[in-house]
């Protein structure tokens, strides 16, 4: 397995004009990774006409692209909005390398449920796994949020879609987030992995006024922290994600408001210190 990071781990810096795609690169080739993912924060086209070649002056690899999108709404028109974006996301990955696009369901609204939202979320993918296929590039179907989030819903839409094109995105933590067991969800969408976001949380104990509290459909709630400090078992999951021969990318999704680098760079050497273990 190979480590990456997504450009959302320094969220925080570029909400605050910190740092800028060139940046998130030159910083992420001091970490021993190989790979970034990269997605959101593209400030004007020419960036993206550079990007390739500031990744090949670092030494690193576009592991995934990511995309924002919402497929739990019920007006047809807006879901085709959100159809036409996740196109035009594909064809910058396209354009920049990525032969992997991490896309979501949906939000969870008030009176929307699963069920409900099933056939949009389905419906939406369909024609955009089939766009994909034309660029032979992999969707990967992240469970985020709490509206299609349960493995069960996540194997349940992507047999539905029905295409070797859509495929899964595992975020480890987001499983407490619907109270599922993460080593136990790792288990079944193994099969269907074709990237992998390793994050970290831990119990509230107290309020942070800094850090936005994570609160689960049982009212379960949790703080996000730096990766392999917090109540998740990683060794574990990379052990199970070893026997299911995943040989992909683990990309660090840091979620903690306080200072980026520091806290990116703690997470990037416990994980590396866990895959030693792992390997032993």
């Amino acid at each position: 397995m190979k480590l990456s990071t997504t450009i959302v781990s320094f969220g925080r810096y570029f909400g605050e004009g910190k740092m800028d795609i060139e940046g998130f690169i030159t910083y992420c080739s001091n970490l021993g990774i190989e790979g970034v993912d990269l997605g959101y924060y593209w400030k004007n086209e020419e960036e993206i006409e550079k990007v390739s070649g500031w990744l090949k002056e670092n030494n690193l690899n576009l592991g995934c692209y990511i995309a924002n999108n919402d497929f739990a709404l019920s007006n047809e028109k807006d879901r085709q909005k959100e159809v036409e974006k996740l196109k035009r996301s594909i064809d910058i990955a396209v354009k920049v390398g990525a032969d992997i696009v991490r896309v979501f369901g949906g939000k969870m609204k008030e009176g929307l449920t699963y069920n409900i939202a099933k056939e949009w979320i389905v419906d939406s993918l369909k024609e955009v796994t089939s766009y994909a296929s034309e660029h032979n590039v992999i969707l990967a179907l992240e469970n985020h949020g709490q509206l299609c989030a349960k493995s069960s819903q996540i194997i349940d839409i992507v047999n539905s879609v029905g295409s070797s094109y859509l495929r899964v995105n595992i975020d480890i933590a987001n499983f407490l987030c619907v109270d599922e067991d993460p080593l136990e969800a790792i288990v079944k969408l193994s099969p269907y992995a074709a990237y992998v976001h390793v994050k970290d949380l831990k119990k509230v104990e107290k309020e942070d006024k800094d850090e936005k509290i994570i609160v689960s459909l049982e009212g379960k709630r949790y703080l996000s922290c730096i990766t392999g400090e917090g109540i998740i078992d990683l060794e574990d999951a990379f052990k199970r994600l070893k026997k299911a021969n995943y040989t992909g990318y683990l990309s660090l999704e840091y979620e903690v408001q306080r200072d980026n680098k520091i806290g990116v760079k703690r997470s990037i050497v416990n994980i590396k210190k866990i895959l030693r273990e792992v390997k032993e």
